[in-house]
């Protein structure tokens, strides 16, 4: 039961039909469901311990940031109340995921239910409107957006709906049967269709460089850098048809993207002047226009945190999405031994791949899908590494990959290693920011 409860946050938080199924208008079901996963949780376990929750880096830091959030926040009482359920999610589904065949059917529950999210966009258009995404995409223009809270806007959507063409390919595309490989190819259209629609320039972008990463991961480093080569050759002319898209080389104009330069510019000034940032979600940005002040987004999560939460906070954030990438490269010496954990872990890339990329064009920090996605990671290398038999990681080294470099000993600390390199990508990550707002 502790995996059913897993697979329903999955699913509520995607597909949220308390947004648009009658009669659930505005109901809190993720209460009742953290309440059963816990429940099932321990009835399972009939005890518990910090150490079977504690077992990898990534729950230390996971734990550290939520701890950081809370005790920094300028309302405690309220930041506890929005981060301990994500904890509790988190922690659910780390422990729920214990072995390789719940790890694939819970990458494949997500598979689906981005395909379900572009379904039902889709859909839309041909009178089958189920969450009212026709009146959400009225008022965006004609841009496909949905009915439901997270994807509630066409950029949203169309982050989230490009992540299921790779995951299908790496799902049941890539050495699969023919007859596997045709189903996949008719999700594989009507997501395109949807992720089309939204005209949204971020997700194109993001899309071009998770499919190529997803192409390129685990292949012989000549097919990579060709790879990598050819797409950065062709990729203006691909994403030049794609709608919206002709007004790249003018972003400078762009009145959209000048106010988020401002906003990223009056963040920028927050994270520097304080030394623990405004607090959890305390930032906040307004716009003169015509006379008048308006509220306007950060649109990316590296923003949002370093403002609300300073260099500290940007460093845990940061250093967990370090931990997940240096987790899944210790799984190549695992995934050795079995197609489908290859397939997993791939998966997997993909998710953090798409998370950090579409980081920088929306803002998703604080969501349950972050903390679900370093979850799954997290359980992966722990059912896969840590509680591996010696001489199973020993096989599994002898005979791993000759196409991908997989580091040494199993990993089980947070080391100096580890905080030099999260704090290389607080400093790289501020470089890149003040690069995009003199470029832009």
């Amino acid at each position: 039961m502790d995996f059913v409860s897993a697979l329903l946050v999955l699913i509520i938080y995607f597909i949220r039909p308390q947004d648009w199924v009658p009669g659930l208008a505005g109901a809190n079901l993720m209460q009742p469901v953290a309440l059963f996963a816990v429940l099932a949780m321990v009835v399972k376990r009939q005890s518990f311990s910090w150490r079977d929750f504690l077992a990898s880096p990534i729950d230390w830091l996971v734990v550290s940031y939520a701890a950081y959030i809370v005790f920094t926040a300028t309302a405690f009482f309220g930041a506890l109340s929005g981060v301990l359920p994500l904890v509790v999610f988190y922690m659910v589904t780390r422990m729920a995921i214990d072995s390789e065949e719940r790890l694939w059917r819970y990458l494949c529950c997500w598979t689906i239910l981005l395909v379900v999210i572009a379904l039902f966009g889709v859909g839309s258009r041909f009178g089958i409107d189920v969450t009212g995404a026709r009146e959400m995409t009225e008022t965006f223009g004609g841009r496909l957006a949905l009915g439901t809270w997270i994807h509630n806007n066409p950029n949203s959507l169309g982050h989230s709906s490009i992540l299921a063409l790779p995951l299908l390919y790496l799902a049941w595309f890539w050495k699969s049967p023919w007859m596997k490989r045709l189903a996949v190819i008719l999700a594989i259209v009507i997501v395109s269709y949807g992720v089309y629609l939204t005209k949204s320039r971020g997700s194109f972008v993001a899309g071009l460089i998770v499919l190529t990463f997803a192409l390129a991961i685990g292949r012989p480093k000549v097919f990579q850098l060709f790879l990598v080569a050819l797409v950065a050759i062709c990729a203006t002319s691909i994403l030049a048809m794609l709608p919206r898209m002709e007004g790249m080389e003018s972003l400078r104009s762009d009145e959209g993207v000048q106010g988020r330069m401002l906003v990223w510019e009056i963040a920028r000034n927050a994270a520097e002047s304080k030394p623990y940032g405004d607090g959890w979600k305390e930032f906040e940005a307004y716009i003169e226009y015509e006379g008048k002040l308006y509220p306007k987004a950060t649109h990316s999560c590296y923003v949002r945190v370093a403002a609300d939460l300073g260099y500290p906070g940007l460093f845990l954030y940061l250093g967990i999405l370090w931990c997940c990438a240096r987790a899944l490269f210790h799984l190549a010496k695992r995934s050795a031994e079995s197609e489908r954990m290859e397939r997993c872990r791939r998966m997997l890339f993909v998710l953090l791949a798409g998370y950090v990329v579409s980081g920088w064009m929306i803002d998703r920090s604080y969501h349950m899908e972050f903390f679900l996605m370093a979850a799954a990671v997290a359980a992966a290398y722990r059912f896969a590494m840590l509680e591996a038999p010696d001489s199973a990681v020993e096989s599994a080294q002898e005979s791993e990959s000759e196409t991908e470099a997989v580091p040494g000993p199993i990993w089980a600390r947070f080391g100096f290693l580890d905080a030099g390199i999260a704090y290389a990508l607080v400093l790289a990550t501020f470089g890149v920011w003040d690069y995009i707002m003199a470029l832009v």
